[in-house]
């Protein structure tokens, strides 16, 4: 047999195909948990600014996304949410 034959490859994957009859397969979630009803944030809320206001939070947001630190700035520095 040379080298190059998948022969061997086939012949291992053949035990996979056999499980026993009545094995049980524990299914393993992967990921966080997902977060309660109450906490998950999903009520949008459109805001339109002024070219000018646009260009000072770009600026202030720098690498961060412009709706995360309007959220952020909310909650930190106002009791707007508290």
């Amino acid at each position: 047999m040379s080298n190059n034959s998948l022969k061997k490859l086939k012949e291992d994957a053949a035990p996979n195909a056999a499980l026993p009859t009545g094995s049980k397969v524990e299914v393993v979630k992967l990921g966080r948990k997902p977060k309660p009803e109450s906490e998950k944030a999903n009520k949008p809320i459109t805001l339109k600014f002024t070219q000018a206001e646009f260009d000072k939070i770009s600026k202030k947001a720098g690498m961060i996304n412009k709706a995360t630190l309007l959220k952020k700035l909310l909650l930190d520095e106002t009791d707007l949410l508290k």
